[in-house]
């Protein structure tokens, strides 16, 4: 079991440490790849405008490129401020008085920035200066100085249609170029259209043979195309037919099923579906019992008036005196006996006179 174990963890650890031994290889690969681990020297250039530029458009120096745009921004003055770099390998071509000159190939569209060097200086830039650009007065003069060949732009425009030429004409057989090939490729083609033309044309007369004798048939007035189309016009009409009844049921259903989603309404709908006989009178008779209740409210809230207990109090007093009184007439001893002693025990006692219950 132990064994078992160990080996179980060997495997986890080989499935873990060889994707991650991978990912670091292709990881030291791409950084080759991109010259991220190289070291970079940063350099300055000024350009007029921003067209076909963005951050990674190759520096190219007799057509090797031995650096990248790494920034541009637009400056105070409206022109492109731009940052560059160059590789370490091609750090000694970076002298003074060099060129930054930008080619646009007219056929592709494709902008590039190629760095002239200054053949008569021995003199290395330092990182970090400021190089000029052939956009501007002051750099065309010095390019037209150090490379008078490249600062002609018609000339320029005639190299790039004779590469153009070139490359059209190149082509593995050494006796013809691309245009004669593919001209005579062009002819072929309409030779095999017109050929596959004969071909559509042939079949569609047997199509046309074919129809007129699938429309013959015993019948006179139709064929067997006609009647099968006929017969599944029909069908098709009695099929839209039951869709029809078939919906219908789904709404009666749907009805039905949101009827019953509410069953306080599906019972209202059961018991007084007009809502006149049992629920209008019995919400009518609610509101004046509602109204009722309020006034009643009112008439206990006076109750409890202190003005009305003290009068209510006083009523007492009065009523007691009097209570007395008639005591002492029905039992004076001329007429009877004086106040018999239950009407001692009768009367209530005199701290419950100025008593009121309170009404809620």
């Amino acid at each position: 079991m132990i064994d078992k174990i160990k080996h179980s963890r060997k495997i986890v650890f080989a499935f873990i440490s060889i994707p991650v031994l991978l990912l670091l290889l292709a990881m030291v690969f791409i950084a080759i790849r991109q010259n991220l681990l190289e070291k970079k020297y940063v350099y300055y250039s000024t350009l007029a405008n921003a067209m076909g530029i963005s951050t990674q458009t190759p520096v190219l120096y007799k057509g090797f490129e031995v650096g990248r745009v790494r920034d541009f921004s637009l400056m105070e003055d409206g022109n492109i401020g731009l940052e560059f770099y160059i590789l370490n390998r091609y750090k000694n071509i970076m002298v003074t008085g060099s060129i930054l000159a930008r080619n646009t190939n007219p056929i592709t569209g494709k902008t590039t920035l190629e760095f002239i060097q200054n053949p008569n200086s021995r003199e290395h830039l330092q990182d970090k200066s400021t190089i000029l650009s052939s956009d501007f007065p002051e750099g065309k003069k010095q390019l037209k100085l150090i490379a008078p060949q490249t600062s002609d732009p018609i000339s320029l425009i005639l190299d790039n249609l004779a590469q153009l030429s070139s490359s059209l004409n190149e082509d593995y057989n050494a006796d013809k170029g691309s245009i004669p090939r593919f001209l005579v490729n062009l002819a072929d083609a309409s030779e095999k259209a017109n050929a596959s033309m004969n071909k559509v044309e042939e079949i569609t007369t047997e199509l046309s043979i074919l129809t007129a004798n699938l429309n013959q048939d015993n019948n006179p007035e139709s064929g067997v195309l006609l009647r099968t189309l006929n017969n599944l016009a029909e069908l098709t009409q009695g099929l839209n037919n039951r869709m029809n009844e078939l919906e219908f049921i789904l709404a009666s259903a749907q009805t039905a099923i949101d009827n019953y989603k509410k069953p306080d309404s599906l019972l209202i709908k059961l018991l007084d579906p007009e809502q006149d006989k049992i629920l209008q009178p019995l919400s009518e008779t609610l509101n004046n019992l509602e109204s009722a209740t309020a006034e009643l409210a009112k008439i206990l809230a006076t109750v409890n008036n202190p003005e009305l207990r003290l009068l209510l109090s006083n009523l007492n007093d009065s009523l007691a005196k009097a209570r007395k009184t008639l005591e002492g007439l029905n039992n004076n001893p001329l007429l009877r006996k004086g106040i018999s002693p239950s009407a001692e025990q009768n009367m209530p006692s005199p701290k419950y006179i100025h008593q009121v219950p309170n009404v809620p």
